[in-house]
């Protein structure tokens, strides 16, 4: 009778455990269906097999039936519904084929302890940023893509680095701008991406006169709202490590603003003032390129 006794509580813990399970997810904010998957999937563990041999140790009579009896329904739960598991959760609508979450390629905490954080993202299939190009993301100034994990590798990105379907994209942000670059990982999915096409400017019948000045009294130098007076109808370039950019003013002219200079004047005259301060260079690489880059705007845009 004891034995049977012991036997019926064990089948009763088999059973309850679900039960139990399902019970606690009633406070969640699951539906109905995870609900049930999870009450499904029960309160597994070592624990009722550890607290089992206390009987036994103890020397309780019938100690080592139930030790028996509880190891025997706890290996039977776990193969039963741990077998069941995944078909159940099909048949709930429970699965997708949805990628997991990238694992985070740096270590987040001395990170967050410095004020930034780091963001894992994937571009899904028919992610409207896919074959668009890293500088078109809109990050802001404070977010930077700091590697890019394609099939299994690290990439380097540039500006001009090509995105693909299923490129993991790990950000360098501020903490503050979480949420903001997170809401931008919509729009990289759903679209539009990259700047919007600026507006064609007017014609200018008269010369356009060529003007340098030291900078200071320009509001944001690495995207203006006006120059001069002139209101900027577009910013065509800025530089990341820079308070810097290339702008289009509503009068025809370019403009090149920083902290230190304004250079103003039409697109040949500016372009041709920048190819001089590439030549120039200091000897870095990045002022370099960041001036050959001005002037193939502007040629472009000729």
């Amino acid at each position: 009778m004891a034995v049977e006794g012991l036997a019926l509580s064990a089948v009763l813990i088999l059973v309850a455990r679900p039960l139990a399970a399902f019970a606690a997810t009633l406070v969640t904010s699951l539906n109905m269906r995870e609900r049930a998957m999870l009450g499904w999937a029960g309160l597994r563990g070592a624990t009722p097999i550890w607290l089992a041999t206390f009987p036994v140790v103890a020397g309780v009579g019938g100690g080592t039936e139930l030790f028996s009896i509880v190891f025997f329904v706890v290996v039977t739960s776990t193969l039963i519904q741990g077998a069941s598991f995944e078909p159940l959760a099909t048949r709930l609508g429970l699965t997708t084929s949805e990628p997991a979450l990238p694992r985070r390629l740096l270590e987040s905490g001395r990170i967050r302890r410095m004020g930034g954080d780091v963001i894992a993202y994937r571009l899904r299939p028919e992610a409207a940023a896919a074959g668009r190009l890293v500088r078109d993301l809109g990050l802001p100034r404070e977010a930077l893509v700091n590697v890019i994990v394609r099939d299994g590798r690290a990439i380097p990105p540039r500006g001009s680095t090509e995105l693909r379907e299923g490129d993991e994209l790990h950000i360098l942000v501020r903490g503050e701008l979480r949420d903001e670059v997170e809401a931008l990982t919509n729009r990289w999915h759903e679209g539009p991406i990259g700047a919007p096409v600026p507006p064609p400017l007017p014609r200018r019948g008269a010369s356009q006169v060529f003007t340098v000045r030291p900078g200071g009294d320009i509001d944001d130098p690495s995207a203006p709202s006006a120059v001069n007076g002139i209101p900027v109808a577009a910013v065509l370039r800025s530089r990341r490590d820079r308070s810097t950019a290339l702008v289009a003013l509503a009068d025809g002219r370019y403009a090149i603003t920083s902290e230190t200079v304004v250079a103003v004047g039409g697109r040949r005259a500016l372009a041709n003032w920048c190819e001089r301060r590439a030549e120039r260079g200091n000897g870095d690489p990045a002022e370099q390129a960041w001036w050959q880059e001005v002037v193939g705007a502007l040629i472009a845009r000729g």
